[in-house]
Formats: C-alpha cells, structure tokens, sequence
C-alpha cells in the first residue's frame, strides 16, 4: 500500500514540476508577445503571434494548476477559499485564451476588452491563492509571488501596454509568471527528493 502512495506522490512531484516549466515558458512567451507589440500598436494587423497566441494562458493555466496541485494539502481549513482563487484564476486565463482565439478568427472585435476582463478574475483569484500560500509558506521566500502578481494583473487592467508605464506593467506580469514556474518546479523537485528518500 505504501508503494501505491509514494508511486503516486512521484507522480504528482513530476507533474509540478512540469507545471513550472509550463508557466515559465508561458510567462517567456507572455514577455515577447507585450515587446513585440511595442512595435505594432497602430497597426493592429494580425501576425502569427497573434494567432498562436491563446497557447500563452492556457500554458499559465497549467503552471496555476500545479500550483494549486503543490499547496492544496496544506490548504487546510482555508481549503474552499483557495478552490475558488484558483477556479478565478483558471476562469480569467481561459478567458484570456478564448478572447485571443475569437479575435484571431475575426469574432471579437476589441481585443483588449476580452483580455481585461479576463485579467480580473486572474488576478483577484492571485491574490486569493497568495493569501493562503502566504500562511502556508508552499513557496519558501517566494510565497508572496502570487500576491503579488495578482496586484500586478489588476494594475494592468488600468494600464494598457500602450506606453511604457504600461508595458513595463505587463511585462512585469510575464517576468512573475515565469519566477513563480521557477518556484513550483523547485519545489516540485524538493517533494520528489523528499518521496525518494523515504523510499
């Protein structure tokens, strides 16, 4: 019974681990897409970063699972409140995602009004699950990240990458992303070492 259960906690380990990298990859790709359109804000022609683009949340999306995934033991009593941050989050971040994709089919006319309403839920469910994460200490010294980024995702919402106070906010957003996927794969990893040296 017990190599059920510590196969089972590898299994989980490995899959945190992938989350990180997911959210790393997703909050790189988040970062180029905002300099990109540093470049293209007039012009509002639609290229292959846009049409690839929905990809990005839903790689957020799977690095918020394992967050999720990485604390929800130790979650406790606070367990429903941090179900629901994190069905908030995976709310905006699918909202996110289906705003691009029905942009890129020509179904959304107002790209940004989709993505700002899709940061609201991401980032209150944010600041939701840092509060937990918070008292739970799941990310050691980064354990304030998700609050933060979830101030972070509601300051977006009135600063538009237009302008260089606004990249510099979405941008930032990306760069938490993929500091918070560093923290889970480590973590990740550190309850992978700990299942094997009880094996």
């Amino acid at each position: 019974m017990t190599g059920v259960k510590e196969e089972k906690a590898m299994q989980t380990s490995s899959l945190i681990r992938w989350s990180g990298l997911a959210a790393v990859l997703g909050g790189a790709l988040w970062i180029a897409k905002v300099l990109y359109e540093m470049n293209d804000v007039t012009t509002y022609a639609r290229d292959i970063t846009d049409y690839m683009f929905f990809v990005v949340p839903l790689l957020l999306l799977v690095g918020l699972a394992g967050l999720y995934a990485l604390d929800v033991r130790r979650a406790g009593q606070r367990g429903r409140v941090f179900l629901a941050g994190f069905l908030m989050g995976a709310l905006g971040l699918m909202g996110i995602s289906l705003s691009f994709g029905l942009w890129t089919l020509g179904t959304l006319s107002d790209l940004l009004w989709g993505i700002m309403i899709g940061l609201l839920p991401l980032g209150l469910g944010l600041m939701i699950l840092g509060g937990s994460i918070i008292e739970s200490g799941t990310l050691g010294r980064a354990k304030a990240l998700p609050l933060v980024m979830g101030f972070m995702s509601i300051l977006a919402l009135a600063l538009p990458p237009w302008n260089v106070a606004g990249v510099t906010v979405w941008a930032l957003s990306g760069g938490g992303w993929v500091v918070l996927g560093v923290a889970i794969w480590a973590s990740g990893n550190e309850r992978a070492v700990r299942t094997a040296r009880v094996q």
